[in-house]
Formats: structure tokens, C-alpha cells, sequence
């Protein structure tokens, strides 16, 4: 079984948001529908903004968010807002944090898979929520196969996030759940299918263009 080191993982830009909320982001940076694309930023940034709740409310820490999302998609994202690049410096606190009261419920998927389902939990249904939802799902199933080393059923997934959320988020059990990595996978066996294509078409034309040279000939 081959393990994954931190060592050989692309560092983090913004080292309080996490690994997944550096993936999520790398994952919405190439969805070509633009309110998908930014609806998925906004649930972002409000997990994000987890990081001081204090402050949620406030306009200007709001948009120090967008603007550290942006910079974690190293500008190569496009969002409906004003943003820009910034540097960034670690956050520093004198308050004292608070440890969990609770255990989580499924500790391999992390605290941020956690106060994702949380926060879909707040939406009203529609399509922002089913999206949020997917993206969850997608994420759950990609961090259960680098904690197991091993491919998960997608009923579990499902029954993990119906627990995790007393019930009250679900996802279609007729439905494939794609991780990030598979989504990758797809688009490059897209490429190389329309390569091949490509490269049959020309072997094609070019023994067609033989033969008619060959008739000509006789």
C-alpha cells in the first residue's frame, strides 16, 4: 500500500484554511458555469469565515475572505466580486480556544468536512444547496479513500452525511458521486478518446486519399 507524505503534497497558501478548503478551491477554479462556479465560492467563504465567528458579520473581514480565496486560486479563478492578490500573515489570536464538547460523529473526515455539512445545513433548498451538497459528498468520498487507502461505496457516503447531519442533508442514492481526482481522470480519457479520434480520422482520410491515387493510376 502506497502512503501519501505531507511532504509530497503542494504547500499550503493559507496554512488556517486547510488542505480541503485549498482543494475545494483548486476544484471550483475549472466548473465553466459562472453560478455554480461562484454560488460554490460563497459556501466556501462562509466556512471559511468559521475561523472567527466573531467576525462573520463584519463587511471587511467578508471580503479579507474573498480576497485570501482568490489568492489560494492564485488569480485563476473567475468571481463576481472585486477581488485581488494579498499577502498574507498568519492570524494571530490571545483568546483562548475552545476544544469540541462532542466527538465527532465520523472523525476520518475532518472538522472541515463537519462545518461544511453545517453550513449547507443553514441554506434553503435549491440549486445552491444541491450543489453545496454535491461538493461535500464529493470530498467526503475523497477524504475517505486517503484515510482507508481504499475505494468506498457510494451508499456509505450517503448514509455518512445523513448521520453527520441529524438527517437533514441527503443525496441522490441513483446518483454517481465523482471525487475531484475522478473528475480529473475523466477529462484527461476525454482528451486522449478525442486524440485517438483524431489520429483514426487522419488514418482514414489518408488511405482513402492512397487508394483514389492508386485508381487514378490504373
Amino acid at each position: 500500500m502506497e502512503l501519501e507524505y505531507n511532504t509530497a503534497r503542494e504547500d499550503l497558501k493559507i496554512k488556517e484554511y486547510g488542505r480541503n478548503v485549498q482543494n475545494m478551491i483548486a476544484h471550483i477554479k475549472h466548473i465553466e458555469d459562472d453560478k455554480e462556479r461562484n454560488d460554490l465560492a460563497e459556501c466556501i467563504v462562509n466556512m471559511m469565515a468559521a475561523t472567527d465567528l466573531q467576525q462573520k458579520q463584519n463587511p471587511e473581514f467578508i471580503q479579507k475572505l474573498w480576497n485570501h480565496l482568490y489568492t489560494i486560486a492564485e488569480g485563476e479563478i473567475n468571481l463576481e466580486r472585486n477581488v485581488e492578490m494579498v499577502s498574507h500573515e498568519p492570524m494571530k489570536s490571545t483568546d483562548k480556544l475552545d476544544y469540541p464538547s462532542s466527538k465527532p460523529k465520523r472523525r476520518h473526515y475532518g472538522s472541515t468536512i463537519e462545518t461544511m455539512i453545517k453550513e449547507a445545513m443553514k441554506l434553503e433548498e435549491g440549486e445552491t444547496k444541491d450543489v453545496y451538497v454535491r461538493t461535500i459528498v464529493s470530498y467526503m468520498k475523497a477524504s475517505y479513500k486517503n484515510w482507508s487507502k481504499e475505494n468506498v461505496a457510494d451508499e456509505s457516503i450517503i448514509s455518512d452525511l445523513e448521520l453527520m447531519s441529524d438527517g437533514k442533508l441527503t443525496y441522490d442514492r441513483e446518483g454517481k458521486i465523482f471525487t475531484p481526482h475522478s473528475n480529473n481522470n475523466n477529462n484527461r480519457s476525454n482528451n486522449n478518446n478525442r486524440r485517438n479520434n483524431n489520429n483514426n480520422n487522419n488514418n482514414n482520410n489518408r488511405r482513402n486519399n492512397n487508394n483514389n491515387n492508386n485508381r487514378r493510376r490504373r
